[in-house]
């Protein structure tokens, strides 16, 4: 299935392209997409995602259930779609960690307050988001956690490892750091 973003502007839920035949009447192309997935945040995070049913979801969103299974499949597709987004997030921050990385010098200061900082201000960003990833994190057999580590853990891997090269290339950590061990560690934060 390919997925596609609603919104340029507003962050993007990924969503079923539209079907032709059988699709949804009277608010074809208007924001539905929207206003599930921002149902959908407002409940969990009062609620967590354990509990929510998609009727309640769909009964905020002001729609039927089969719209959250038109345009995200399940449930579960939503929870994707929540997901995506926080990765997507992730990844423009971590795109601006290293070009900070790059240009840091031994004299630039706090640079590592900066840097973990940018990390940590997107988990509070989304919060009810950020607690879903991090309660099923540590489940075995999440699809979440499967659909997570395969859509960013490399990628933020990576991602800060280069981060810490380009630190200890321009002399603002020792070269004796780990990269591998440091990444993971504040990836682990």
């Amino acid at each position: 299935m390919a997925l596609i973003a609603t919104d340029s502007a507003a962050p993007s839920c990924a969503v079923r392209p539209p079907l032709g035949q059988g699709r949804p009447r009277g608010d074809a192309g208007s924001d539905v997409p929207r206003r599930i997935y921002d149902a959908a945040l407002r409940i969990i995070e009062t609620k967590g995602h354990f509990d929510v049913t998609d009727k309640e979801i769909a009964r905020a969103a002001g729609v039927s259930v089969a719209m959250i299974n038109y345009y995200f499949e399940s449930k579960d597709g939503l929870l994707f779609a929540l997901v995506d987004q926080l990765c997507a997030e992730m990844a423009v921050t971590l795109k601006e960690a290293e070009e900070i990385a790059k240009t840091a010098t031994a004299e630039t200061p706090d640079v590592t307050r900066r840097l973990i900082s940018m990390l940590v201000r997107i988990y509070y960003s989304r919060p009810s988001i950020s607690r879903i990833m991090m309660s099923e994190i540590g489940r075995e057999n999440s699809i979440v956690r499967e659909r997570f580590v395969k859509l960013y853990g490399s990628h933020a891997m990576q991602s800060l490892k280069r981060i810490f090269c380009s630190l200890i290339e321009n002399g603002v950590y020792d070269r004796r750091i780990d990269t591998d061990h440091a990444a993971l560690v504040l990836l682990s934060v």
